[in-house]
């Protein structure tokens, strides 16, 4: 029998900037219990300050028990460099268990890290599908779940991913809602709101906010010429703010496409912003133009008009609720023109179940009843 006053010692790993969103509220969660010892664990993955550094103080995590460096290389050395680097950190703090989030390159690694030492990995964010097997994050996240042994999914269509076409354990699976919603309730504020709109230039519900980083999207130059015929169009009916990404802004660059952009009369070009100044500016705004996962779902529970240029998405529910629509070069632009026609018509957009700020609070519980029984057992 495990001693009783032993704590289970929980590593909460993350290395890009949708990673912090996800876990922060857990581990800040976690700190409030007496019978864990939460430890977050830092990768390297995303290492501009707007990307990580920023978002980790804007989220209450002020500083990682553990950073492990990411050698920055293409991607079988970058992922090589998590395994070992994380598997030597494992090695020395034998965690009882380790928390993951999501589909990046970090999740995979330190899941694979932690399943070889046989160390039970936690899945936050279990489930997702887009059955796409050509988008690296489609791989990742089915291959986490493949040797995950706890699940916690964000949607009901998630879970019954999970039982009914994987086959996973019903008692091991958990319906525990968005844990993004966690992060972006606590960050919302008026007068970040008032400081975006006068930073930009803009008027409240006037404008859009576009953001692409995925390689479908960017990473050829026909695709990028088609994307700023997008942004130009658009453009030419609101303002839109539009955040590079890292690697958009590289690939412009790279086939001399940043002039055209920079001319555009209607776009408000930035780099990336942190995370409270961007979700309070998307609070602002009146429609999304994305490729991004999590934006999907946080434009659904702010009710903003989303146009997600991708041929699928591992969010369904964000369709299903009214907000989302999937947009392609043939249908963006009368997508567009019909849904802003009538621009303050949201009413349709319904609420989401247990897209409600206690997410983590969920995760926590579930945590503190395996963790019960695992004692018990000895």
């Amino acid at each position: 029998m495990r001693q009783a006053q032993s704590k289970c010692r929980i590593h909460l790993v993350a290395g890009t900037r949708p990673n912090i969103v996800k876990v922060a509220p857990l581990f800040t969660c976690l700190k409030a219990h007496d019978w864990c010892v939460p430890m977050f664990v830092w990768f390297t993955q995303h290492f501009t300050a707007e990307l990580s550094a920023d978002n980790l103080e804007d989220l209450g995590v002020n500083a990682a028990d553990h950073i492990i460096d990411v050698n920055q290389a293409g991607f079988g050395t970058r992922l090589g460099s998590m395994i070992a680097g994380y598997t030597e950190c494992l090695e020395a703090e034998r965690p009882d268990a380790v928390v993951v989030a999501g589909d990046v390159d970090t999740t995979l690694g330190a899941a694979l890290a932690a399943k070889r030492l046989g160390i039970p990995v936690v899945h936050l964010e279990a489930g997702l599908r887009s059955y796409d097997i050509s988008m690296p994050e489609e791989v990742n996240r089915t291959l986490i779940d493949a040797i995950s042994d706890i699940w916690l999914a964000p949607s009901e269509a998630a879970s019954q991913n999970l039982i009914l076409h994987e086959g996973r354990a019903p008692e091991k699976v958990h319906f525990v809602g968005n844990i993004m919603i966690d992060s972006l309730k606590t960050t919302l504020s008026a007068s970040i709101q008032g400081e975006m709109l006068a930073r930009f230039g803009l008027a409240r519900n006037s404008f859009g906010l576009a953001t692409f980083h995925r390689p479908a999207n960017v990473d050829s130059p026909e695709k990028l010429a088609w994307l700023l015929d997008v942004l130009e169009d658009a453009s030419e009916r609101h303002p839109v703010v539009f955040p590079l990404h890292p690697r958009t802004q590289s690939m412009l660059e790279r086939h001399a496409m940043m002039d055209r952009l920079k001319a555009m009369p209607g776009l408000r070009l930035a780099g990336p912003i942190r995370y409270k100044n961007f979700v309070n500016l998307l609070a602002a705004s009146l429609f999304v133009l994305t490729d991004s996962g999590g934006l999907q779902e946080e434009a659904a529970y702010l009710r903003k008009f989303c146009f997600t240029l991708r041929d699928n998405t591992e969010r369904p529910v964000t369709l299903h609720c009214g907000s989302n629509q999937l947009v392609n070069h043939e249908t963006i632009k009368s997508v567009m023109k019909a849904v802003l026609s009538a621009p303050g018509d949201t009413g349709h957009i319904r609420r989401i179940p247990l897209w409600d700020g206690l997410t983590a609070e969920r995760c926590a519980l579930i945590l503190k009843n395996w963790w019960s029984v695992r004692m018990a057992s000895g």
